[in-house]
């Protein structure tokens, strides 16, 4: 995750001798070496998002690769709060941040053991599943910068393909249709 307004570097590393996590790296500073401060500490820590006021880190973690939800923490890594339930089998990750930073977009296998689209609030309270029934994978969603589009990745035609909707899911456009694996697609701001 990249934060334009203070040139802050969201990722997830492992350095010697250390548990992994989530790290910031300030790119803006005049220091000869970058700093790197530590956000959170997690074996399982990744896929970090940065909210649109950068106040804010929403991210995938869990206790083993037997499950996974999203977390979010400050953005100077107090705070540190899963949203929903811990449910050993169920994988809850990919999340992506709504442009008005009201809501998160992500996957979870909870209902059907396949990959859905959901929507949260940053405090964990549940909105709707965006597509369920499908007995396919849907995964990587992203919003558009105005937030009227959602474009994720699909194996609906029994190879994965990206995918854009509008942000309510109703109707699904295929971009690729390719013999290749096409996937996690991702919005430009321009």
């Amino acid at each position: 995750a990249y934060d334009a307004k203070g040139m802050f570097l969201i990722f997830r590393g492992k350095p010697a001798g250390e548990p992994a996590g989530l790290f910031s790296a300030n790119l803006a500073s005049d220091a000869i070496v970058i700093p790197v401060k530590r956000i959170t500490t997690g074996d399982w820590d990744r896929q970090p998002v940065m909210s649109p006021d950068g106040k804010q880190i929403a991210f995938t973690s869990g206790t083993s690769a037997d499950n996974s939800q999203v977390w979010v923490v400050n953005a100077d890594g107090s705070g540190r709060r899963r949203l929903g339930d811990s449910v050993s089998g169920v994988h809850e990750s990919d999340p992506a941040w709504s442009p008005d930073g009201k809501q998160l977009v992500f996957v979870t296998d909870r209902a059907a053991g396949k990959y859905d689209i959901a929507l949260m609030a940053p405090d964990g309270t549940l909105g709707p599943a965006l597509t369920g029934g499908e007995g396919t994978n849907q995964r990587h969603p992203n919003f558009s910068p105005d937030g009227k589009w959602i474009t994720f990745s699909s194996d609906k035609g029994g190879n994965t393909e990206v995918y854009v909707a509008p942000a309510d899911l109703s109707s699904w456009t295929n971009l690729t249709n390719s013999a290749a694996l096409d996937g996690q697609p991702i919005w430009s701001a321009r």
